[in-house]
């Protein structure tokens, strides 16, 4: 086999010179269905050509390997035969590495497939290749494909449209590339467009990213505080009943020691349940259940004080059914009417 030339082949960011005629376009579009059709008997599908997106270096590097399959015949008759390319004799003779031709894989053979079938013809004329016979001043001429291509992903890219979404364009550019488009203009398949690149997640993922640390960080940051004790309030029933609650008002846990007071817990429902509303049930409770002690009862509170005027239902409903109650209130007694 021959040696192989990286730098013989380059995508050319001069303008292709193609029909734009209807017939052309009706043509070009019979010729890209047949060439989608060949491409999944290789196991390509045209979407996945749009997932991965060479540097332009890399996919002259590409074009060059697709080239070497066409003009080497042992080559292209395992290729054309097996529908597959020899990865293991390809990175051999061409000195790439196996990660980077089965990366590239389906670009080598969609290009391959595409210059080795001269049923593609108008396909294969609007893109446009140049074949370099000087090398001198390689890295200036590449530098001048790349900047072009820039500018143009600025304004939008030109190419013949492959596919049609219901919002998109899929489509190749002069230049190899497989890019979508945001769909503005009546256009059948084989004809060229031009349009601006129809951004996906993938242009969006550094910031969706960044959007889901914060969001992760605020969310921790409110379940910390919302599990965060703030105060202690002992409620002395017959059983004593242990209420934990956050800066929030809201109880985020209930203990008690005894087997009554337990079952007590198990039957009224104080999580995530307002200081109010917890105290309440809990004495409603205890009142049905004969479990109010002599003399009174005492609530402490331990942290954060309450604020005077919170527990207006338990007050009603100690004042209604006339229970003594005594509260100490971070070390302060407190009457709650």
């Amino acid at each position: 086999m021959e040696v192989f030339n990286r730098d013989k082949y380059r995508f050319s960011n001069l303008p292709s010179l193609f029909e734009i005629t209807e017939e052309a376009n009706k043509i070009r579009g019979e010729q890209i269905s047949l060439m989608i059709k060949e491409l999944y008997l290789y196991k390509v599908i045209l979407k996945d050509l749009f997932i991965i997106e060479p540097n332009p270096k890399d996919r002259n590097l590409i074009l060059n390997i697709a080239f070497y399959i066409i003009e080497q015949p042992e080559l292209i008759e395992y290729f054309q035969d097996k529908r597959r390319i020899p990865v293991n004799i390809l990175s051999k003779h061409t000195k790439q590495s196996k990660i980077f031709i089965e990366k590239y894989s389906d670009y080598i053979i969609t290009y391959a497939v595409i210059f080795s079938n001269p049923n593609y013809k108008l396909i294969q004329d609007y893109m446009k290749i140049d074949e370099i016979e000087d090398t001198e001043n390689d890295d200036k001429k590449e530098e001048q494909n790349i900047i072009p291509l820039n500018q143009e992903q600025d304004k939008g890219v030109r190419g013949i449209v492959l596919k049609k979404m219901k919002s998109a364009l899929f489509i190749l550019t002069s230049m190899g590339e497989f890019k979508k488009v945001k769909s503005g203009e009546e256009c059948i398949v084989g004809e060229e467009v031009s349009g601006t690149i129809k951004k996906g997640f993938k242009e969006y993922k550094i910031h969706i990213g960044i959007a889901i640390v914060i969001l992760v960080a605020i969310l921790g940051g409110f379940y910390f505080k919302y599990t965060s004790v703030d105060r202690t309030i002992l409620i002395n029933t017959t059983s004593q009943i242990k209420l934990h609650v956050n800066s929030f008002g809201k109880v985020v846990d209930a203990y008690s020691g005894t087997t009554k007071g337990q079952e007590m817990l198990n039957k009224v429902d104080t999580k995530n349940a307002k200081i109010d509303n917890a105290m309440k049930n809990i004495l409603e409770y205890a009142k049905d259940n004969n479990m109010i002690p002599e003399g009174s009862i005492l609530v402490t509170v331990t942290g954060d004080p309450i604020k005077y005027g919170t527990l207006e239902e338990t007050s009603n409903f100690v004042h209604d059914n006339d229970i003594k109650l005594r509260i100490n209130n971070a070390g302060n007694e407190q009457k709650l009417f």
